[in-house]
C-alpha cells in the first residue's frame, strides 16, 4: 500500500539523496498488512510516508514545518506542526489518477489548519471527543476549541502551573476506549526546562 500526501506548502528545498536500510521482509510485511507507515522528523521538517509496491519499499517526503505528532483516523489525518495542526481528508478516488498510475491506493489532501500557537505537540491521538494533543510546552494534555488556541484538560500532578516552560517534557500518549490512559514524561520535574537540567546533572554525575 502506498499513499500520496499533499503538503500545505510546496517544498522548495534542494533535492538530497536518502539512504536507508531495512530488514528483508519489511516490504512484504507492509503489503501483507495493507498499510503504510508515517514517520515525522521535526529537525528536517519532513513527514515521510513508507509504503510497499510489488515487493519494493516506496518513500515519499512531505514538507511540514517542525512536524511532530501525527494521528491517523479512518478518513482523516492530523499532523502537528509549528504553531498549528493540519487536517487532511482521504480522497481515494484521486489515487488511481496520480502518476505513475497504479502505484497509489490512497490520497490525502489538506483541508483546514488549526492555529494552536507554540505548543510543541509531540503526540496526537483521535478520541471519542475529537483530537487530543500532547502539549509539551505547557506540560498538559489538551483538546481544541474554536474559542481558544487550546483547552488544557489534564496535567501531571507534580506540575503546579500551566505555563509555557516545558517543565517535565511530556511527550507521549496512549489511548484506551477513546480516552487518554497513559502518558510519558522525561522527568518528574516542576521547573522551567526541568527535564533537561535533570538530565544534564545526571550525565555530569
Amino acid at each position: 500500500m502506498t499513499s500520496s500526501i499533499e503538503s500545505p506548502t510546496r517544498d522548495r528545498s534542494p533535492l538530497q539523496a536518502v539512504q536507508y536500510t531495512a530488514t528483508g521482509n519489511f516490504a512484504s510485511i507492509l503489503e501483507r498488512l495493507n498499510v503504510s507507515l508515517l514517520v515525522s522528523t521535526y529537525q528536517a521538517g519532513k513527514l515521510i510516508s513508507v509504503g510497499s509496491h510489488n515487493g519494493q519499499l516506496q518513500f515519499a517526503f512531505h514538507g511540514f514545518d517542525q512536524v511532530m505528532g501525527v494521528a491517523v483516523g479512518k478518513e482523516r489525518i492530523a499532523i502537528g506542526a509549528r504553531r498549528q495542526i493540519h487536517f487532511l481528508n482521504s480522497n481515494p478516488d484521486l489515487a488511481p489518477q496520480i502518476e505513475p498510475r497504479g502505484l497509489y491506493d490512497s490520497c490525502w489532501l489538506p483541508r483546514i489548519a488549526f492555529h494552536t500557537g507554540s505548543i510543541l505537540g509531540h503526540d496526537l491521538a483521535w478520541g471519542n471527543d475529537g483530537l487530543w494533543a500532547v502539549n509539551t510546552l505547557f506540560s498538559c494534555l489538551c483538546t481544541l476549541s474554536s474559542d481558544h488556541n487550546f483547552v488544557p484538560i489534564w496535567r501531571p500532578p507534580f506540575v503546579s502551573q500551566l505555563v509555557d516552560q516545558d517543565r517535565c517534557h511530556l511527550n507521549g500518549l496512549a489511548m484506551e476506549s477513546g480516552r487518554p490512559r497513559y502518558v510519558t514524561v522525561l522527568s518528574e520535574t516542576d521547573t522551567p526546562a526541568g527535564s533537561y537540567l535533570e538530565t544534564s546533572m545526571t550525565r555530569a554525575g
